[in-house]
């Protein structure tokens, strides 16, 4: 009876033990390097992994012109599923909303994972539309996570944005550290540069900087960024939907 009662404690502390939660909340600021307009962003993700195998998260994100009429908002749901301790498959889906435009915006898309060792490498598609079966905008993207020691991480992202619609091809490239002090609280740095073409035309283009503060629940490997418009061209002074 003890034994009996002692493997039913073990294989339940194993079941708890194989779920996992966590999330993130962080706020950037942005300044243009050629002195153009200041934006502000908050953003949270939460994420529940059962089993060690199935994954839901939540996104929601806010950015801001400083001094602007309005903000740009949205938020997402990821669904994934651990193929092995290595690789990650998943897909997402969201709703965007922008203050200088008539319509809302769907977004989805899916996403893969690869995570060994130090290194964590993301690869997303994702097709954009007011309509939420369009495809006005498509996007490939991808971003990296190098973790350096427990303190400093080595980050970068980039996106390539097609708009048949408008003929308008963005390109985003940023890279960044993440610093995370003994409170827990994450500090970060990134450097972007972003080109636009119209009928491959060159349209405009610039450098930015973003400072800000993380602050990380769990594991945060396990995390998708946030693949909305919002965050992802975050760093940007354009639309690239219109």
């Amino acid at each position: 009876m003890k034994q009996a009662l002692a493997l039913l404690l073990a294989l339940t502390a194993g079941a708890a033990l194989a779920d996992q939660s966590g999330g993130l909340t962080q706020y950037r600021i942005n300044q243009d390097l050629a002195g153009g307009d200041t934006t502000l962003q908050a953003q949270g993700s939460f994420f529940y992994e059962w089993d060690g195998t199935y994954l839901f998260q939540a996104d929601a994100g806010m950015t801001r012109l400083q001094g602007g009429s309005g903000s740009d908002t949205s938020l997402g749901i990821h669904g994934g599923v651990n193929l092995s301790q290595e690789f990650t498959v998943g897909a997402f889906a969201g709703w965007e909303g922008f203050a200088d435009l008539p319509s809302d915006y769907f977004y989805h898309g899916v996403e893969f994972a690869y995570r060994t060792g130090n290194t964590n490498i993301q690869l997303y598609t994702r097709r954009q539309s007011s309509d939420f079966l369009g495809i006005d905008n498509v996007a490939y993207g991808g971003n990296a996570e190098i973790y350096v020691n427990d303190q400093l991480t080595l980050v970068g992202r980039g996106i390539l944005q097609d708009n048949d619609a408008t003929d308008r091809f963005t390109t985003l490239i940023a890279a960044g550290i993440d610093y995370t002090l003994p409170n827990g609280v994450t500090l970060s740095g990134e450097l972007a540069t972003w080109d636009k073409k119209v009928a491959w035309v060159p349209d405009a283009s610039g450098q930015s900087i973003s400072l800000g503060a993380k602050y990380f629940i769990g594991d945060r490997s396990q995390l998708f960024p946030d693949r909305s418009t919002v965050s992802s061209l975050f760093g940007t002074d354009l639309l690239p939907i219109n």
